[in-house]
C-alpha cells in the first residue's frame, strides 16, 4: 500500500505518525518506509506491506488511523493506493 502525503512540517507529522505505529502492528504490518521528496520534504510518501490486501484496507479503516489521517497536519488529502506484489 502506498500513502502519498503533503504535510505542513514533516517533523510534527512523524512525530504523530510514530506515536501510532503500534496499529501497523497489530494488523500485521511486514515492511514499511517512509520516503521524503528530495525537492519538497514535506511531501511524504509511505509505503506499508501487509499479508493481504483485506489487511491493508482495515488497518485504514482503524479508528485511530481515521482520526490521525483527519488530524495529521496534511496540507492536502492523502492519496492511497493498494497494490499487490508480483513475481517476475
Amino acid at each position: 500500500m502506498l500513502v502519498r502525503l503533503t504535510v505542513k512540517s514533516f517533523d510534527k507529522w512523524q512525530h504523530g505518525y510514530q506515536q501510532i505505529d503500534h496499529v501497523s502492528q497489530a494488523y500485521g504490518c511486514t515492511k514499511k518506509d517512509i520516503l521524503r521528496d528530495a525537492q519538497d520534504p514535506n511531501s511524504v510518501l509511505v509505503m506499508l506491506e501487509f499479508e493481504t490486501e483485506a489487511l491493508a484496507h482495515e488497518y485504514m479503516e482503524d479508528d485511530e488511523i481515521v482520526v490521525a489521517m483527519r488530524a495529521g497536519n496534511l496540507s492536502r488529502c492523502a492519496r492511497i493506493e493498494y497494490f499487490e506484489e508480483r513475481e517476475h
